[in-house]
């Protein structure tokens, strides 16, 4: 019972790619096909497909739409992993008990670690704070740029949940195969590797403002895999995360 559930675990961890693999590739051919002209002049081969993609970007309801799917695929899947089929586990997913939780074992015991735990999380948000800043103030934008960075809570919250939650899932099978040191570090190679192959990074890393997000995201990778070989704690890297989020902004453009 004990394999099947243990296999089971790599059996999500593949679902999870798949999904995000087909849904980046076929948004991205989507596009190119619409984006085609004729070889004799330059006008478009599919207009009524350029057409209806127009009309899907520039639909109002488009953008919480697509970020509400996102939310649902970073949430929903390890949800039915974990609850559903019981083939993840909530330690290793760094799931631990609040700190105000008085019907555990060892309440004491569980108060004093959220307060090692969070010392530990101020340490690491500081250190990755002052980094990031240090970067961003060495590569400002010009002040000609059409895209400056935005301090939204927000868009910070939304991201922590999608990404924080998206790489805990990633990391768990790797910790329980590997252990705690270097299964956390192997459980990066997924996040990695989903990133490489989506289209949608090459054409971040065109942009020097899109590229700073970029930068900003994989340094938040790092920490959040920090955080959790220091305190194996979920909540307080969604914390860190929206905290750093929010600090060094997102990058969009003005309008």
């Amino acid at each position: 019972m004990e394999t099947e559930i243990f296999a089971e675990r790599w059996l999500w961890l593949i679902i999870s790619i798949g999904l995000s693999l087909i849904v980046s590739w076929v948004s991205w051919i989507l596009h190119q096909i619409a984006g085609l002209t004729a070889p004799d002049d330059n006008a478009l081969l599919l207009p009524k497909l350029q057409t209806w993609l127009d009309n899907i970007d520039q639909w109002p309801a488009s953008g919480y739409i697509w970020q509400a799917l996102r939310i649902v695929y970073a949430l929903g899947i390890p949800t039915l992993a974990l609850f559903w089929r019981g083939a993840l586990t909530e330690k290793g997913l760094g799931l631990q008990k609040m700190p105000w939780n008085t019907l555990i074992e060892q309440p004491a015991d569980n108060l004093a670690n959220w307060a090692t735990d969070t010392g530990w999380a101020i340490v690491i948000a500081a250190i990755a704070g002052s980094v990031g800043w240090w970067s961003q103030r060495r590569h400002t934008m010009p002040t000609t740029s059409l895209i400056q960075p935005e301090h939204d809570l927000g868009i910070a919250v939304r991201e922590a949940i999608y990404h924080q939650v998206h790489w805990a899932f990633y990391r768990e099978p790797f910790v329980l195969l590997w252990g705690m040191e270097t299964g956390t570090w192997i459980g990066l190679l997924p996040v990695v590797f989903e990133a490489l192959v989506n289209p949608r990074l090459w054409k971040c890393l065109n942009n020097p403002a899109h590229g700073q997000d970029v930068l900003n995201r994989a340094t938040l990778a790092i920490v959040g895999t920090l955080l959790y070989l220091k305190t194996q704690n979920l909540w307080l890297a969604l914390i860190v995360d929206t905290g750093l989020g929010w600090f060094w902004g997102y990058y969009k453009k003005n309008g």
